[in-house]
């Protein structure tokens, strides 16, 4: 019993380091918003995907009217 708070600090602990390391991304990756950086709205634009892939798409804004690209078909998440 005297154990019991320890361990439960030490499981406090791990819980929260393992939700520090898992960034959430929100929006879309700085590739996609560089693509459109010198570019306005309805552009056609490109960039590499995460795996390396070419993705093809039209420069548009979201709701902080941040130009991005918007790919055509976007990848598969896994």
């Amino acid at each position: 019993m005297k154990h019991l708070p320890i361990m439960a600090t030490a499981l406090g602990l791990l819980l929260s380091t393992a939700a520090m390391s898992a960034p959430e991304r929100r929006g879309p990756p700085k590739e996609a918003i560089e693509a459109c950086a010198s570019a306005t709205k309805g552009d056609s634009c490109s960039f590499s995907g995460r795996r390396g892939e070419t993705l093809q798409g039209i420069c548009d804004s979201q709701d902080d009217d941040k130009l991005a690209c918007a790919p055509e078909n976007p990848p598969a998440r896994n």
